[in-house]
C-alpha cells in the first residue's frame, strides 16, 4: 500500500513539474473558442527556425485575405495542449521544443491545419536547399553542354587570322634572297 501511494505521489509531482516547465510558463494560455472546420483554405510554408536559446521563430504564409490564425502549441512528450490563441501575425516566437499547429480562421471557420516541429522544419529546410543546389548544378551542366555544342566562331576566326599572319611571315623571310634580287627596290639602280 505504501509503495502504491509513493508511486502515485511521484507521478503527481512529475505531472506538476511538467506543467510548470519554465520554457512553457509564458505560454500557458488556452482560448476555448470553437470554430467550424472548412477545408477550403489553408496555411502554406510553415517553418520554424531557432532564434534565442530555447526559443524558435515560427512563420507561415497564407492567402492575403486570411488575417487570423489559430495557433496551438503541444508538449511533444505528452502531446498535451498548453497554448491555444488566435494571432493576427504570420510569425511568432515560441518554445523550441513545442509542437506547433497553425490553422487559418476566416468568418468563424477554421481551415486546414498544418503541423511542424523544429527538427522537422530544419530537415525540410535542408532538403529544400539540397534540391535547389541540385537544380542549380543541373542548370549549369545544361548550360555547359549547350555552349559546347555551339560552334565557337570567334576562335575559328582568330585561328584563321593567326594562320594568315604566320603564312605571311614565312613568305617574307623564307626562300633564297638571290632569286628575288630583281624585285628588291633597294638594290635597283636609278
Amino acid at each position: 500500500m505504501r509503495f502504491l501511494l509513493l508511486i502515485l505521489l511521484l507521478v503527481s509531482n512529475l505531472n506538476y513539474a511538467q506543467d510548470n516547465d519554465p520554457a512553457y510558463v509564458d505560454f500557458l494560455e488556452i482560448d476555448d473558442t470553437e470554430f467550424k472546420d472548412s477545408p477550403s483554405f489553408y496555411v502554406v510554408d510553415l517553418k520554424m527556425t531557432a532564434s534565442d536559446p530555447g526559443m524558435a521563430l515560427a512563420s507561415w504564409d497564407a492567402h492575403k485575405s486570411l488575417t487570423k490564425f489559430l495557433v496551438e502549441l503541444y508538449d511533444p512528450t505528452t502531446n498535451k495542449l498548453f497554448h491555444r490563441k488566435v494571432y493576427r501575425d504570420k510569425s511568432i516566437s515560441i518554445p523550441a521544443s513545442a509542437k506547433l499547429v497553425v490553422s487559418p480562421i476566416h468568418l468563424n471557420l477554421k481551415g486546414k491545419s498544418k503541423t511542424t516541429t523544429l527538427s522537422q522544419s530544419n530537415y525540410q529546410h535542408k532538403r529544400e536547399q539540397r534540391k535547389n543546389m541540385e537544380k542549380l548544378l543541373k542548370e549549369m551542366q545544361e548550360q555547359d553542354y549547350q555552349s559546347s555544342k555551339e560552334i565557337p566562331w570567334r576562335w575559328i576566326l582568330r585561328g584563321i587570322g593567326l594562320l594568315a599572319l604566320v603564312v605571311g611571315l614565312i613568305a617574307k623571310f623564307a626562300g633564297n634572297k638571290a632569286e628575288f634580287k630583281d624585285y628588291d627596290r633597294r638594290n635597283r639602280k636609278p
